[in-house]
């Protein structure tokens, strides 16, 4: 053992949520999802130099656990705009100021996802009870992980002028929030793909990947199967929205490169499966998303992705 205990070691998960957590400040969408305006937010957040320990469960189902809650909890000096769904059930955004046409164009944004992490050698930056603060892969973003000692965590990670400005008011309300234990979300209605197991909606025995090999990722709302060839499928339920008029989604599967979303080596397919109105107006397209990556044969990869999202579902 060394003479010097840095106390726990952890690093982002490879789960089956990193495609989209890596870019979600990268793609540009409209900004009508599930805002609820925070003016002169007035939150009691816990000393930072305390002892105090979290509720035994902060989290508890995390099917039901609101991402939003650490965003809303935090102190921002300025009033602040809370989109739920942000791309992910398990995400949201909070931006800071006005609320342009985008989001990317409302210009400083701060995002919250929940997510899990496994051991590596990373420095904590701050501690509280049981809960430690890291610092995250995304230096660009200021990205900060809240990490409890089960391994779930709070994701933190900011756009804008000064990203670590909006970081670290957030980690003070994630700490905050998660020494309270964090509230329910809204009730989510029957239909929504949220009930389901992203592992169970797509078949990889299409591509010869064997479905018990499957990484379940945060609700079992995202998946990843890998083969030594390099081949690698990844399933996630996904929402973006717009305060537009009113759209349905028309039941056609888009199939786009990876290259469109800063990636490679092959193919996404969205499959629409329902629209809804968000509390702001605007309506949210909820759609289950296919990535396969092929380095040998990207082409290859996006027929895979066609042929799997005619199966999906099923």
């Amino acid at each position: 053992m060394n003479a010097i205990d840095d106390g726990p070691t952890v690093r982002v998960a490879p789960d089956p949520d990193e495609r989209h957590r890596r870019h979600r400040l990268g793609i540009v969408l409209t900004a009508g999802i599930g805002a609820v305006v925070l003016m002169a937010v007035v939150a009691t957040v816990v000393a930072l130099t305390g002892s105090g320990r979290p509720p035994q469960d902060p989290i508890g189902d995390p099917r039901t656990a609101d991402p939003c809650a650490p965003l809303a909890a935090s102190t921002f000096g300025a009033a602040a705009t809370i989109f739920g769904d942000f791309r992910l059930p398990q995400q949201c955004a909070a931006v800071i100021g006005p609320v342009a046409g985008t989001i990317e164009e409302s210009g400083a944004i701060v995002t919250a996802q929940l997510a899990e992490v496994s051991s590596h050698a990373a420095r904590p930056l701050r501690t509280l009870g049981d809960l430690v603060v890291v610092r995250g892969t995304d230096d660009a973003a200021c990205e900060r992980l809240v990490v409890l000692p089960d391994g779930r965590a709070v994701d933190l990670a900011a756009t804008g002028p000064q990203p670590c400005a909006l970081v670290e008011p957030a980690v003070d309300g994630a700490l905050a929030a998660l020494q309270a234990g964090l509230p329910r979300r809204a009730p989510e209605p029957p239909e929504a793909l949220t009930h389901r197991s992203a592992c169970a909606l797509v078949d990889p025995r299409v591509l010869g990947l064997d479905p018990r090999a499957a990484v379940h990722g945060w609700a079992d709302w995202g998946c990843r199967w890998g083969d030594p060839r390099g081949v690698a499928v990844q399933a996630a339920i996904y929402r973006t929205g717009g305060l537009g008029p009113a759209t349905e989604p028309d039941g056609r599967t888009v199939v786009v490169p990876n290259s469109d979303n800063g990636l490679a080596n092959g193919c996404t397919a969205a499959i629409p499966h329902r629209a809804y109105r968000a509390p702001s107006g605007g309506m949210v397209t909820e759609s289950l998303q296919i990535t396969v990556s092929s380095p040998d044969d990207p082409a290859g990869a996006c027929d895979a992705a066609r042929r799997l999202a005619a199966g999906a579902g099923r």
